[in-house]
């Protein structure tokens, strides 16, 4: 999963290209399907969660804890998602997941 940097309005930026690129290469190398998921506002949701880690720290975990949850959702199971503050469709679809929350900074 790579998060895609979306523009408040949902529209690509210049990073959004770029995490698109990267996202491609890691497909074509790894040769593993690599989804993009929507990071509006992770660093926003980091701000006002606190903790010891840093920022861009808190940050990721909530761009992950939002990707597994949609998984779990769109899965229809009911699955246990781990709370990423306790501690601390894909590239080629072009389907985009995400809660609709990222701040425009890339985190892989």
């Amino acid at each position: 999963m790579v998060g895609l940097p979306l523009s408040l309005s949902g529209a690509d930026s210049a990073q959004t290209t770029e995490a698109r690129g990267f996202a491609a290469l890691l497909e074509r190398e790894l040769e593993v399907p690599v989804e993009l998921y929507d990071e509006r506002f992770t660093t926003r949701l980091a701000q006002r969660s606190g903790g010891r880690s840093s920022e861009d720290s808190r940050a990721a975990a909530h761009l992950l804890e939002g990707w597994l949850a949609a998984r779990v959702d769109r899965a229809g199971a009911t699955a246990h998602v781990p709370d990423a503050h306790a501690e601390g469709e894909g590239v080629r679809g072009e389907e985009i997941h995400g809660a609709g929350e990222g701040d425009g900074r890339a985190h892989a």
